[in-house]
């Protein structure tokens, strides 16, 4: 046989394979997900990545406002970014006299990367305490994508601080998980982003389902070779907080910290967990995968939600330690973590779930020694 007739017959028969591979992997996500015919079909007819997360919109400090289609209810939304960095129109140096200024600092979660400027729940947050004190109160929104608190301590030593708030807010835990439990999705992401051949890869992403299941078949491998030092993570991120608290109240301000919300329910064993035990650590991750319903997409998204659980148990227990108000709005949730109308994903929010993020944060929240008299969750209604 003729080298010609030997390279086309290799390549018929690799391309052989990756059609049967392929094949097999839509059969594979079709029986995980519900018999949906589109894991079988995709993506034609389907544009985008089908079943993938909500995109991160690009975002960068002083550009004015710049509009995405926003995938989780398709609407295309406008997001203003003012020159502090923060969300929404630009922030007045100066308070209104006798006013209330409330810096709430984060992620995406706290951006609203889900909702307009007026419907996240910092914008909601401040609708609620006005209609709830009758006095001026201002939330500002300093929300970051993709942040974790050692950015979000840069920002508020240089720009943040400078506005003078009364307290400052914090609302997060999932992003700083990423060392080590989402490390691995942001290799994938940073892979996809910023390099030639990252880039083309990621247009087979939810587009050829081998390739997807090859990819998080790695990361799954990756994810658990990498939990095997989370105390050392866990402290690391305890002592940012600890720093956070000493930064706000070097300033004057007082430090608040809100627990974040999360699509699955908390597991109840993370209460007594040691944190400073990676063996007590493992054993649980490994007790929840068990556990866990045996669907790929389903059971992806519940470790990591786990191991966000585990942060923002560390973001109580440091706050608690730090006589930091801690307020907990997770059980207003409690009822509806099913609910498409609430989560877009495993913890990014809707414009009604930012509506009742607020009303339970304003309800908790201790306003008494600014405004002179009993607030908060005794206050409130």
């Amino acid at each position: 046989m003729s080298l010609r007739k030997s390279l086309a017959c290799s390549l018929g028969l690799a391309l052989l394979l990756l059609g049967l591979g392929e094949a097999a992997a839509r059969l594979h996500y079709w029986s995980r997900h519900e018999r949906d015919v589109r894991w079988l079909i995709a993506p034609i007819g389907f544009p985008g990545h089908l079943g993938g997360p909500p995109a991160t919109p690009e975002y960068s400090i002083g550009r004015t406002a710049y509009t995405v289609l926003e995938p989780c209810t398709d609407r295309l939304l406008t997001f203003t970014v003012n020159s502090a960095g923060g969300r929404g129109p630009e922030w007045a140096l100066s308070k209104p006299p006798g006013a209330v200024r409330i810096l709430t600092i984060g992620a995406s979660t706290t951006f609203g990367v889900s909702s307009p400027d007026e419907a996240t729940w910092p914008a909601r947050l401040e609708e609620e305490l006005r209609r709830r004190h009758g006095r001026p109160i201002e939330v500002l929104n300093a929300g970051v994508p993709e942040a974790r608190l050692q950015d979000l301590l840069a920002a508020l030593s240089d720009r943040w601080l400078g506005y003078r708030p009364d307290l400052v807010l914090y609302y997060e835990g999932y992003n700083d998980a990423g060392n080590p439990f989402r490390s691995v999705d942001r290799t994938l992401s940073d892979f996809h982003h910023h390099s030639l051949l990252g880039r083309l890869a990621s247009v087979l992403y939810y587009r050829s389902l081998l390739y997807t299941y090859l990819v998080e078949k790695t990361h799954i491998a990756r994810l658990k070779a990498s939990q095997r030092h989370v105390a050392e993570a866990l402290a690391a991120f305890q002592g940012r907080l600890r720093d956070f608290v000493a930064v706000v109240r070097g300033q004057g301000a007082s430090p608040v910290v809100a627990l974040q919300v999360m699509r699955y329910a908390e597991d109840p064993r993370i209460r007594q967990l040691r944190l400073d035990r990676d063996d007590e650590i493992r054993a649980l991750e490994l007790a929840v995968t068990r556990e866990s319903e045996p669907f790929w997409a389903e059971w992806f998204q519940r470790i990591r939600v786990h191991g966000a659980q585990v942060f923002v148990e560390a973001v109580r227990r440091t706050g608690e330690a730090e006589g930091v108000q801690v307020i907990d709005p997770r059980p207003a949730f409690a009822d509806r973590l099913d609910d498409p109308a609430l989560f877009c994903d495993e913890r990014h929010l809707t414009d009604e779930a930012n509506a009742i993020l607020a009303r339970e944060i304003a309800r908790q929240l201790d306003l008494s020694p600014w405004l002179g008299r009993t607030t908060g969750a005794a206050g409130g209604g």
